[in-house]
């Protein structure tokens, strides 16, 4: 699919269907909820497989009830699609998280 795997604008793409990989990037996120942080933006969300996605997101850790969460709270996730017509369905990225559509704004505008 040419919006995966692409290297989009020279950019390397990381294998996130790798287990090392995934475990990287949920200790980085891990560490961020353990300072406090409570929520996530993913950017450009549909250039990354929701199958890869979603074991590292449901990976990550609970918040902390030292920083103020209840028991058992999962941190915020939004992820951002631009739907420009391409060959990638929003509904791939409602299984876990909420997704920021912005196909509308194109027709609003």
């Amino acid at each position: 699919m040419a919006v995966r795997n692409c290297e989009l604008v020279g950019l390397h793409d990381l294998d996130q269907s790798s287990t090392y990989v995934r475990q990287k990037l949920v200790d980085f996120l891990d560490a961020l909820v353990d300072c406090g942080v409570a929520g996530f933006r993913v950017d450009a969300a549909k250039h990354m497989s929701p199958s890869d996605l979603g074991p590292i997101y449901d990976a990550v850790k609970n918040l902390s009830s030292v920083h103020g969460f209840k028991d058992g709270v999962r941190p915020f996730i939004y992820q951002e699609v631009i739907d420009l017509g391409e060959n990638v369905s929003i509904i791939l990225f409602l299984h876990h998280i909420l997704v920021a559509v912005w196909s509308l704004h194109h027709q609003l505008f």
